[in-house]
């Protein structure tokens, strides 16, 4: 998931997908095992994640708020915040938690991502089968990924109670290359609603030419 450098990282945008993702788990592990879990866990994890999936979030410099998670609706037992040191160990916790199945969602923003590195994600995403969200700006590293979808997230001017996002799928399979949606969160209720952007919506957003402004 990708931020324009100027604005700030798509905290709530990120913390949405894995909640739906921790919905999404609960389901299938009902579905499958009668209410019982048959989740593996990482050796690594195995005296931190709870049989349910969790959502992990790399965190090392603090800027999560938890009580924000909470009222989002995911409970705070089920939430595991990763204080890495360095950024070895940073992207060496972030595979584990990819890696483990008893994790619905990994959350983080990698401090340095080289394609090898971004490989090994990939593949402990795919051991995994949970989801990982990279939180990184949309700048002269954006050329490396390894990612099934990549999306731009951008702010949109909302209301006192309404807060939005612009969400364009950037890279990714099935012909939506270039759509995009704009999310709100109605924090009076907490209810999300998702809005098509159509594409006279997109072209009237955009800022006019220099040449055409040096002609009119």
């Amino acid at each position: 998931m990708r931020a324009i450098p100027s604005h700030p990282t798509p905290f709530f945008v990120a913390l949405f997908i894995a909640k739906s993702a921790m919905r999404r788990r609960d389901g299938e592990t009902e579905r499958r095992s009668g209410g019982k879990s048959t989740h593996f866990v990482s050796p690594s994890l195995r005296l931190f994640v709870s049989s349910c999936g969790a959502i992990v979030w790399c965190d090392p410099q603090g800027k999560l708020y938890p009580p924000a998670v909470a009222a989002m609706g995911v409970p705070l037992d089920r939430l595991f915040l990763l204080r890495p040191k360095t950024i070895p160990d940073e992207n060496w916790a972030i595979a584990e938690c990819l890696r483990c199945r008893g994790v619905s969602a990994t959350i983080a923003s990698p401090r340095r991502l080289s394609r090898i590195e971004a490989r090994r994600f990939q593949l402990a995403a795919e051991r995994g089968k949970g989801i990982g969200i990279l939180l990184r700006p949309y700048d002269r590293t954006a050329n490396v990924y390894a990612a099934t979808t990549r999306w731009l997230v951008s702010p949109q001017r909302g209301l006192r109670t309404v807060q939005r996002w612009r969400i364009e799928l950037i890279h990714g399979h099935g012909g939506q290359i270039g759509q995009a949606v704009i999310l709100e969160h109605h924090r009076e209720n907490n209810s999300i609603q998702v809005h098509p952007l159509r594409a006279l919506e997109q072209l009237a957003d955009r800022p006019i030419p220099a040449a055409a402004c040096a002609t009119a």
